[in-house]
């Protein structure tokens, strides 16, 4: 499916009819059983309480501060953050749960309110916000972040700065300071680039990097690994050159999994949405079919319910607008939920 860049812009700003404003957030629109149409977001399982949090990447006018939204396998529910301090309202920000710690890490991300990039980092610890003093990387967005379970360790890689510099190093977070400094980060990485998507391969350690925009404005179809000391480029055939898509670790099965994204030319100002959903094994691609997929669609997010070891996708923007479909892959099949 092509969709043209003002259509993009277009659907970004849709208010869906049947949205009322959620008391305490002004005039967000959040529907009210749901978190609403969502591109841009975040969505990570939160193991201690077998539930997955949604943040950031709000349709229409945003809330102030970031809106805390879970689903426990059944239904939604919006958490109050206890009193103190809140990041932002956001987009394209990075999101991973520290299994050491228990709390989900969020790192960067577009300030709605401001429109510029921002390079804090909080934690979530249920209903408890709180920011991480020590000096981060800076302002980024369009970035992408994993856990590194075995070595207790966020992987931060991409994206662009507050200025619209590309960034080209990997800096790690430990849960309590960040290793590297801008000039010396831990490690270079596999060119700048943003839009790209990663998952963190359990089985084998790796961090698995799969495509993204490059500098020079085109889509990109490498596979890159992160072993905690390099990135290795793995020389196969797999996914078209794509940006906007996602991945996720599918530990049930084993591989990485990656569905959809944009796949036109950016110089055309263009973008032709995918439906298409791949598995990584470390030594290949494999281009699925399952009998029912969510459609085509990019900037959506991802999350493996280690519980129900499924994957679920929620949200995304489609060739006709942002939407709040929330889906399921066992596997073999795509399960449209709620429906």
């Amino acid at each position: 499916m092509v969709l043209s860049r003002r259509q993009w812009l277009a659907t970004l700003g849709t208010t869906l009819a049947g949205v009322r404003t959620i008391p305490g957030f002004g005039n967000a629109v959040l529907l009210a059983a749901s978190p609403g149409p969502r591109a841009g977001h975040v969505f990570v399982y939160e193991p201690d309480h077998h539930t997955c949090c949604l943040l950031g990447g709000y349709e229409g006018k945003p809330p102030r501060d970031e809106a805390i939204w879970r689903w426990n396998g059944s239904n939604w529910k919006m958490s109050g953050a206890d009193a103190g301090s809140s990041p932002l309202a956001r987009t394209l920000g990075a999101a991973v749960f520290d299994e050491k710690h228990h709390r989900v890490n969020y790192y960067g991300g577009l300030a709605l309110a401001s429109g510029t990039p921002n390079g804090e980092l909080w934690t979530l610890d249920g209903s408890r916000w709180e920011t991480n003093r020590e000096a981060s990387p800076g302002p980024r967005d369009h970035h992408a972040a994993v856990y590194d379970s075995r070595r207790g360790r966020m992987v931060v890689y991409g994206g662009q700065t507050g200025g619209r510099s590309w960034v080209v190093d990997t800096w790690e977070f430990d849960g309590s300071k960040w290793h590297g400094t801008p000039s010396t980060p831990v490690a270079p990485g596999p060119a700048a680039r943003a839009h790209h998507a990663m998952a963190y391969d359990a089985a084998r350690g790796r961090t698995v990097l799969f495509g993204g925009i490059g500098a020079d404005g085109q889509h990109r179809d490498d596979t890159r690994e992160w072993d905690g000391t390099r990135w290795t480029r793995v020389d196969v055939t797999g996914p078209s050159p794509r940006a906007r898509h996602r991945m996720v670790f599918d530990a049930a099965r084993g591989v990485s999994l990656l569905f959809g994204g944009d796949t036109g030319n950016p110089s055309a100002g263009q973008w032709i949405l995918s439906d298409e959903t791949w598995s990584w094994n470390g030594a290949a691609w494999q281009k699925l079919q399952p009998p029912a997929s969510p459609s085509a669609r990019m900037a959506h997010a991802l999350t493996y319910d280690t519980n129900r070891r499924t994957v679920l996708l929620f949200g995304g923007t489609t060739a006709q607008a942002t939407v709040e479909e929330l889906w399921e892959w066992d596997g073999v099949t795509w399960k449209a939920l709620g429906s």
